[in-house]
C-alpha cells in the first residue's frame, strides 16, 4: 500500500508491483526486512522513468515497507561499487530525484518523511562486487554523503 497509494494518479502507478517484484531475480536477495518490518511493494524506476525520459540515466528502484505501522519509502541503485563510479550514481540520483518530484511528488513527500523519521539517507547503493571500493573517510564517501546517499553496501535490511 505505501508506494501504490502515492503513486496513484502519476505516470509511476502502473508500474507498482507486489512485495520485490519489480526488482530484477538477481536482486530481489539484495533486500531484506527486519522482524517487525514488511516490504509492502516496489517500483522498477529504471523501466518506468525511461519510457518517459528516454536517454537518460535513472536510478533503479523504489522499495515501499511498513515498520511499526509507519509507511516508508526509499531508492535502491544495484551497481558496481567503486571510486570511478561515484560521480555515475550522484548524477543518477540527482535525475531520478528530479523526474520524482516533477511525475510524481507524493513519493518523494513520503520519501522525505521517511528521511527525517530515520534521520539516515534513503537512497542506497548496494555493490553488485564482491568488493566494496569505497571506504568512510575517503573523498569519495564524503561526496556521496552530500549527494544523500548511503555508503555502499553489498545488501540492504528495511527496519
Amino acid at each position: 500500500m505505501a508506494l501504490r497509494k502515492v503513486t496513484k494518479g502519476t505516470p509511476l502507478s502502473s508500474y507498482v508491483k507486489k512485495g520485490k517484484r519489480a526488482l530484477k531475480g538477481e536482486h530481489r536477495d539484495r533486500v531484506s526486512t527486519s522482524r517487525g518490518s514488511s516490504l509492502i511493494d516496489s517500483v522498477n524506476l529504471e523501466e518506468a522513468l525511461s519510457r518517459l525520459v528516454p536517454d537518460v540515466p535513472q536510478w533503479d528502484y523504489a522499495l515501499g515497507w511498513i515498520s511499526t505501522e509507519c509507511e516508508s519509502c526509499c531508492f535502491v541503485e544495484v551497481h558496481p561499487a567503486n571510486t570511478r563510479q561515484v560521480d555515475q550514481v550522484v548524477r543518477k540520483k540527482a535525475s531520478a530525484e528530479t523526474r520524482l518530484r516533477e511525475l510524481a511528488p507524493t513519493v518523494m513527500e513520503l520519501a522525505d518523511r521517511t528521511r527525517r523519521r530515520l534521520e539516515k539517507p534513503i537512497w542506497h547503493w548496494i555493490a553488485t562486487d564482491a568488493h566494496v571500493g569505497i571506504h568512510p573517510g575517503t573523498p569519495a564517501s564524503r561526496k556521496l554523503s552530500q549527494a544523500g546517499i548511503a555508503m555502499p553496501a553489498r545488501h540492504l535490511e528495511l527496519r
